[in-house]
């Protein structure tokens, strides 16, 4: 009984032994809880399940539409689960491999020994920290990755709204058109069957190659609001199966430009691009460091007894892993040392990047807004003295409507410009706030916010 006791409390010591070293090993390896994760996936994918999403109607507000797409875009969910997926990797890098149990029989005449045995390959210290690591930069590359394709969905849904509105306004102006010059070559058909000498069949010619001119733009505005649907469709996430949403009706937004080197500092600080850089740069450095680290063994750990009561065995034994590859260990060393500089090439040429792309964007603005406020203030006001005049001559017979016409279609064109100018503006506005400084829209939720 006591040989039993002493086997027993060998096998236990055995146990006990291999237990406290794999969890001394581990201990300081263990990844925090990601809590904006945490905080996303409650707002995102609670339970890996797809919130409710809005009802859209034509009278929708657009944070409802901006939630629908956030909510419902496939690239999104991608980027999510990708994220995800990054977060649990990190456990696993930080994780010593599986423990192994052995049965071993030593058999003569009989059953001579029968061990029981735990074996445990344990790294060098600080390796499964620097595994952890580079994991946890990859983990947070990818939330910047999956903020980035939300911000470029939410510019989508604002662009596509206002470039949908556009084509609808423009096709309006543009058939208000049409009907002025088929008045006007009713006027002149009609002048050329009364005789009047200022009626030629040039003037009827011209009229024509308007009015098919016109026809045409109409076709092709008409057949443009096809790719743009599909693209709408693209934005909110929604498949062939699925019918059409309402298109909402977008407001200009208020927007006061900064200095561009104001512009350029706040996008170094904000872009997702550069922060997701960043943490590639942060990947690179701990792997690195862990390439040095091979310059150290790792040991396994293997212990085993006789757990036979007439047998107390208890057979302790440790082995290293002899780092004498040195060419091996130093082409490592090399290629992550290559890789870190490689990033921090990449984060320079895209602050670089950033800056020739924030000076464009707010120029771009600059310019469309310079366009908008000439013709609102002067162009269409001008134009319109000038229709007004000439109605006030034609009354009393010193001009004649084929002019006004002109000078209403006149006005029509420049309706159309600053539409397209407006449009312009807007989508560069839209471009420097969501995609190029980070900017959540006040529409809807920040979902990183608790």
């Amino acid at each position: 009984m006591k040989k039993l006791n002493l086997n027993t409390a060998l096998s236990v010591q055995l146990i006990g032994l291999c237990a406290s070293l794999i969890i001394s090993a581990v201990s300081c390896s263990v990844p925090e809880r990601d809590h904006e994760f945490e905080t996303a996936s409650s707002k995102y994918r609670k339970d890996d399940i797809k919130p409710q999403l809005p009802n859209l109607k034509p009278d929708s507000s657009l944070s409802d539409y901006l939630t629908y797409a956030v909510l419902n875009n496939l690239g999104i969910e991608e980027a999510y689960y990708d994220w995800k997926s990054s977060i649990e990797e990190v456990t696993v890098a930080a994780s010593l491999p599986q423990p192994k149990l052995s049965l071993e029989w030593m058999i003569q005449s009989g059953v001579n020994a029968f061990f029981v045995g735990l074996m445990q390959e344990t790294p060098w210290s600080g390796k499964l920290d620097l595994r952890a690591e580079a994991y946890s930069a990859v983990a947070r590359q990818k939330r910047f990755i999956f903020e980035q394709k939300i911000l470029n969905t939410i510019a989508d849904v604002k662009s596509l709204a206002h470039e949908l509105q556009y084509i609808t306004t423009r096709l309006d102006l543009s058939r208000e058109i049409l009907n002025l010059i088929k008045t006007k070559k009713k006027i002149i058909l009609e002048s050329i069957a009364s005789g009047l000498p200022q009626a030629k069949n040039d003037n009827l010619i011209d009229i024509q190659i308007e009015e098919d001119h016109m026809l045409n733009e109409i076709t092709n505005l008409e057949d443009s609001l096809n790719p743009l649907k599909e693209n709408w469709r693209k934005a909110l996430g929604l498949t062939q199966e699925q019918q059409n949403t309402p298109i909402p009706k977008i407001k200009s937004e208020e927007f006061s430009l900064k200095e561009d080197h104001d512009l350029i500092k706040e996008a170094l600080v904000h872009n997702k691009q550069i922060k997701s850089i960043e943490q590639e740069i942060a990947q690179a450095d701990a792997m690195l460091r862990l390439a040095y680290k091979e310059n150290y063994p790792d040991a396994t750990i293997w212990a085993k007894t006789d757990i036979r009561p007439n047998r107390p065995i208890l057979n302790p034994e440790i082995g290293l892993t002899l780092p004498i590859w040195r060419d091996k260990i130093a082409a490592q060393i090399s290629a992550a040392s290559a890789m870190r500089d490689k990033t921090k090439s990449a984060l320079i040429a895209e602050q670089i990047n950033l800056a020739v792309i924030v000076a464009e964007k707010s120029f771009m603005w600059r310019e469309q807004n310079r366009f908008t406020q000439l013709i609102t203030t002067h162009h269409i006001p001008l134009t319109e003295t000038k229709i007004s005049n000439l109605t006030s001559l034609i009354s009393v017979g010193k001009a004649n409507i084929a002019d006004l016409i002109d000078k209403q279609i006149e006005l029509v064109n420049y309706k159309i410009d600053l539409a397209q100018f407006i449009l312009g503006r807007e989508i560069s506005s839209i471009e420097l706030t969501h995609t190029i400084l980070g900017k959540w829209p006040q529409e809807i939720e920040n979902i990183f916010t608790k």
